[in-house]
């Protein structure tokens, strides 16, 4: 056995027993270390003398560089410095074994083992004839079988770096290697890594596998989870999980909802307790987000500092770290744990200034098929964080300036976001293996020079394009967002941008009451110079004006100056322009590359209430760009025409008609008539277009005049239209005639009385039949206040009678109300009644009489008395 250690003054050369092969190497702060100038390959060696087979260990601090290789020299040869290299590759996360001959690598085997930059592992290799079997901190990590230089006797360390060192190195012979005791014993696989991550699925949970090795002969194996702040505190107590192990090893199986208490797992024999193991490495089961893009996504973890709540991590080197910088993804870590206690696990990849799409002699962008170096660093970073599960929740897209600064059309960009976002879910799944969810920023301000309008907006569109046909890629419209250099967000609007992210996931999986307002349709107004913008969703009525930064609408003749954009009810927004659009019109919902940096206000939701009181946000209304709006010209009104004018007799029914009336554009849904001269009569509008009304009786002629104004089905009035109906004079003549050869029946309640002395009125009416060409009440009695009645008188006696002429109140409409004490008896004390009519210019007078029944109407006479 040879034991080195490197204790010997800062400066000292190797100690006896190590020969340097390649580069020069001095001991400082009791490690070995290589010194410069950097030599070629195979970089830092130096070497011991053993024997061909034997153990190789030595405690190696892999350095900062994810890209470094450092390991052991294996059977090296001195005539040509070949061997056989073990590197552990910090950015594969892998163990790689190559030969090294003639100055060129060739691998031969490789193991997985997840790697931390800055961190010290302690390697080991069993040389025994054709088989090397390489183990990091006693778990094996990967065995190969060859026979190169397999005589050969010296071995040693590699270094790639001036910050690797080793802190001693340790070489057993063959013969001397003496196999342990066997000893109960039971030991757990860790999670990879500290801190580790497990995406839950769509159920909401996530299922967990640990290998577990024991030697001895257990009755059974158990579990148990505890709190891993203090490893004391039981999450949940022991429990079986193999019943009848056999063999050396067993599965554990867990499925845990989210929580935000790290996790660690201890198992043991249940016939022995004491042989046990814990997990040391702390672990949950959460939401795990990947953040791409631009500065703008970058910045989403470095803009603003944080004091972030328990649960919440970021990626860093190979780790997931505490964050204390970036109140954009901080906020939507807020809500998520607020909401539902699940931790959140952010991997941010963005890099201001790279582009999707390659451009001559470019090398940051993150199309991978040309060469793009971002995507295969998003790879590595997300393949290290979930040690190879590759399953996230979803991902955060936000970029596309760098690709407008240089000119990408609307088709190349749209293309290579279809290639991109295959590639990725052809690498990353969403929860429990579905196809991963993407929510998508559509391009924002970007007021500096450089870009144009246009170029800004061939990118938005193909964003809005690629949107709109993914069923599993959703908005967020981030045009709205202030900045305070013309591009960049400030940290208050990086706050709205990650509580509005949040929300949109929350939104996405059904599991709040709202969604985001996405345009549904877009139609002319109230007016010619009014675009009507329709919603899904209601708006927040405490918005009634919007911000026109970014509102663009189009027709033939080009652009048109949009004067106003306001919220017109629950879920409809007017845009109105200057001038009527020339035939159809386009119009944009945020568009080009804005002219201000404050916040806009744009349609946006009612408030979305997050679960467990972790916020009510509103999400602002999803952008759409050249959406076409038909056949956009000025209503033409409705034109009104009231129909001929017309001669009717009086006491006649008439028929007003507008239905001749037009709407060349539209349909008439309103006829108004207003009477505007003659006698008043009541229209029966049951037809509107068609009224009816019965013409007044005068004994002179009169003229009725109406006008007609109709109303279209977009509420434009018509000019008025008007008709004359001119009504004969009532000739009384003719009325006698008519009277003198009907039939009247008296009608009364039965029981005629009369007082002497008292002036007592008893009402009659008369039925007369038939009563065409005459005025009736609606139950056909007679009415004496009609014109051409001059009188009416009620007789008794050759000497006694009374009038109308002399009692004013005696004619009501179709009662005469007669005061019938006030006439007098015949000579034998009877009261019979006779009833006259005049009409005018007639002194002869009418008799009412009936054909059937008796004509005359009797009356009881009350004397007085003494």
């Amino acid at each position: 056995m040879a034991i080195f250690n490197f204790t010997g003054a800062n400066g000292d050369p190797l100690p006896s027993g190590l020969t340097a092969r390649n580069g020069t190497f001095e001991i400082q702060d009791n490690h070995a270390v290589a010194t410069s100038p950097e030599p070629a390959n195979p970089r830092w060696v130096f070497t011991l003398e053993g024997t061909a087979d034997g153990n190789l260990s030595a405690p190696i601090f892999v350095g900062a560089d994810s890209g470094s290789a450092a390991g052991f020299v294996l059977r090296y040869n001195p005539a040509d410095g070949s061997h056989i290299f073990v590197n552990m590759s910090l950015g594969n996360d892998e163990v790689r074994v190559y030969t090294f001959s003639s100055g060129a690598y060739s691998q031969i085997g490789a193991g997985s083992f997840n790697f931390t930059q800055n961190n010290s592992y302690l390697p080991s290799a069993d040389m025994d004839g054709d088989s090397i079997v390489v183990s990091i901190g006693g778990s094996a990590a990967v065995t190969v079988t060859t026979n190169f230089n397999q005589t050969q006797t010296h071995h040693g360390i590699r270094l790639n770096k001036l910050d690797q060192y080793v802190d001693s190195i340790e070489f057993t012979e063959s013969s001397t290697v003496e196999p342990p005791a066997e000893t109960d014993s039971i030991s757990i696989d860790e999670a990879p890594k500290n801190n580790h991550p497990y995406q839950r699925d769509s159920g909401g949970t996530a299922t967990v596998d640990f290998n577990v090795t024991y030697t001895g002969s257990p009755t059974s194996l158990q579990y148990r989870l505890l709190d891993a702040s203090d490893d004391s505190t039981v999450l949940q107590d022991w429990a079986t999980f193999d019943t009848s192990p056999s063999g050396v090893s067993s599965t554990l199986s867990i499925t845990r909802s989210p929580s935000l208490t790290p996790i660690h797992v201890e198992v043991r024999f249940s016939n022995e307790p004491s042989v046990n193991d814990l997990q040391t490495n702390d672990w949950y089961v959460a939401d795990i987000i990947l953040i791409g893009g631009q500065s703008l996504s970058e910045d989403m973890n470095t803009d603003g500092v944080v004091t972030p709540l328990d649960g919440y991590f970021v990626y860093s080197n190979g780790g997931f770290v505490t964050p204390t910088t970036g109140v954009g993804a901080n906020a939507i870590a807020s809500a998520i744990i607020t909401a539902e206690n699940c931790p959140v696990f952010i991997i941010n990849t963005g890099v201001g200034g790279t582009a999707l799409t390659q451009e001559s002699g470019q090398t940051d962008y993150w199309n991978r098929s040309s060469g793009g170096s971002l995507w295969p660093d998003t790879v590595n970073a997300v393949n290290t964080a979930t040690s190879g599960a590759n399953e996230i929740a979803f991902m955060w897209w936000h970029q596309g300036t760098k690709d407008s600064l240089e000119g990408v059309t609307e088709t190349q960009y749209l293309s290579a976001l279809n290639e991109f976002f295959t590639r990725v879910r052809g690498t990353f799944s969403g929860k429990g293996g579905s196809t991963l969810e993407i929510i998508m920023a559509t391009f924002g301000r970007d007021t500096r020079g450089g870009a144009t309008n246009t170029s800004h907006q061939a990118i938005r569109d193909a964003q809005i394009n690629y949107i709109v046909s993914d069923d599993n890629t959703y908005p967020v419209n981030v045009y709205t967002s202030q900045n305070e250099d013309g591009v960049h967000a400030t940290d208050a609007a990086y706050i709205e941008l990650g509580q509005q992210v949040a929300t949109q996931y929350y939104v996405m999986r059904g599991l709040v009451s709202g969604s985001i307002p996405s345009i549904i349709s877009a139609n002319t107004g109230d007016s010619s110079t009014e675009i009507d913008v329709s919603f899904s969703a209601n708006l927040l009525l405490t918005d009634t004006t919007y911000s026109t930064e970014g509102i663009y609408v189009e027709d033939s003749s080009g652009a048109l100056t949009v004067s106003s954009f306001e919220r017109k009810n629950a879920n409809t927004a007017t845009i109105t322009v200057n001038e009527i659009p020339t035939g159809t019109a386009k119009v944009w919902f945020s568009w080009g590359k804005g002219s201000s940096a404050s916040s806009l206000t744009y349609p946006r939701s009612q408030p979305i209430s997050l679960p467990n009181g972790a916020g009510d946000f509103s999400l602002v209304a999803s952008a759409f760009s050249n959406y076409e709006v038909s056949a956009l010209v000025a209503n033409t009104p409705p034109t009104a025409n009231a129909g001929p004018d017309q001669s009717v007799a009086a006491a006649t029914q008439f028929t007003l008609d507008g239905a001749g009336s037009q709407d060349t554009d539209g349909t008439i849904v309103e006829w108004r008539w207003t009477q505007t001269a003659g006698d008043t009569v009541i229209l029966n509008l049951e037809d509107p277009a068609r009224p009816t009304a019965t013409s007044p009786s005068k004994t002179t002629a009169q003229r009725l005049t109406f006008q007609l104004v109709t109303v279209d089905d977009e509420g434009a009035e018509s000019s008025p239209g008007t008709v004359n109906i001119d009504v004969a004079a009532f000739a009384v003549s003719e009325m006698l005639k008519l009277l003198d050869t009907r039939q009247w029946t008296v009608v009364n309640d039965g029981s005629v009385q009369a007082f002497e002395g008292r002036s007592n009125r008893e009402a009659f009416r008369f039925l007369v039949t038939p009563s065409d060409g005459i005025q009736t009440s609606a139950e056909g009695y007679f009415l004496f206040d009609q014109p051409g009645v001059h009188a009416v008188e009620v007789i008794s006696t050759p000497t006694s009678k009374i009038s109308s002429i002399d009692d004013p109140h005696m004619i009501r409409g179709d009662v005469i109300a007669a005061r019938i004490g006030d006439l007098q008896t015949d000579e034998n004390g009877n009261l019979t009644l006779t009833f006259v009519l005049y009409v005018t210019d007639d002194k002869d007078g009418l008799v009412m009489t009936a054909k059937v029944i008796e004509p005359y109407q009797k009356a009881s006479y009350f004397r007085k008395q003494g």
